[in-house]
């Protein structure tokens, strides 16, 4: 009897110790600045614009989580695996990642996308739109793995250089180049001639160069005149965690974003 009671009560434990552990939803995130900043010395996540919102908006809602670093790729396919509960916290909303996740309200509005160019580099002066930019082939882009910027951009993408970012099997090398490195690795690659443009919101293009001298003196910021809309930050999450946790997020971020 003594020992049916133990393993009862170790079934028990170990029942509610797997349900606490289901109702904690996996937030991944990036170490990307301006967004998500880890301290140098303890590597843990401690500041960044999205980070300190997100944390407000989770705490509102009263929602379980737990943040992990995870490249993007891996988290878009997790989501749609749906096997486990988890958001991708900072991204922008398309039609084709709306066909197999939750969204919730935008609770982030970037600045506008513009290019991040070299200075010296007089190819860019004729054009005043990133269409007619991705028309010419001569000049070469740079794109990171899994990152989209909307839809409009995504429409020129396929349309002048054969990309989705869904389909990184398919990509050609003479008309885009795809990397997973971070953003400002890339801006980097752009400075040391490793491509010729690459395109983030202003905020973030911004960030890095006021951070980084080399990079303030070797390139600039082109704005374009058919990027009209600025960019809204959404969470996308898997259908496991259901329509109520999606409740509770939305309507705390109705009451964090009014504050």
């Amino acid at each position: 009897m003594i020992q049916l009671a133990l393993i009862l009560i170790i079934g028990l434990f170990s029942s509610s110790k797997a349900m606490a552990s289901e109702n904690i939803i996996s937030l991944h995130y990036q170490d990307r600045p301006p967004y998500f900043m880890t301290n140098n010395k303890s590597h843990q996540l401690e500041g960044g614009e999205l980070y300190l919102l997100i944390k407000k908006i989770m705490n509102e809602a009263n929602i379980k989580y737990e943040m992990q670093k995870t490249p993007i790729s891996r988290s878009l396919l997790a989501i749609k695996n749906n096997k486990e509960a988890i958001c991708l916290s900072y991204v922008y909303i398309t039609n084709e990642r709306e066909k197999f996740s939750y969204f919730s309200l935008p609770y982030y509005t970037d600045e506008l996308i513009a290019l991040a160019i070299r200075k010296d580099d007089k190819r860019f002066d004729k054009y005043k739109t990133l269409e007619d930019i991705m028309k010419d082939d001569s000049l070469m882009p740079l794109a990171k793995i899994g990152y989209t910027w909307g839809n409009y951009t995504n429409k020129l993408l396929a349309q002048y250089k054969n990309y989705d970012s869904t389909e990184i099997n398919k990509i050609d090398p003479k008309k885009i180049k795809v990397t997973s490195q971070e953003p400002k690795e890339m801006l980097e690659s752009i400075a040391n001639n490793g491509a010729d443009y690459t395109y983030f919101a202003v905020n973030e293009i911004q960030y890095h160069l006021n951070q980084n001298k080399d990079l303030k003196d070797k390139l600039k910021l082109k704005k374009l005149q058919d990027m009209k809309e600025a960019q809204s930050r959404y969470f996308m999450c898997s259908k496991i965690i259901g329509e109520k946790t999606m409740e509770k997020i939305n309507k705390a971020i109705k009451k964090v974003t009014r504050k």
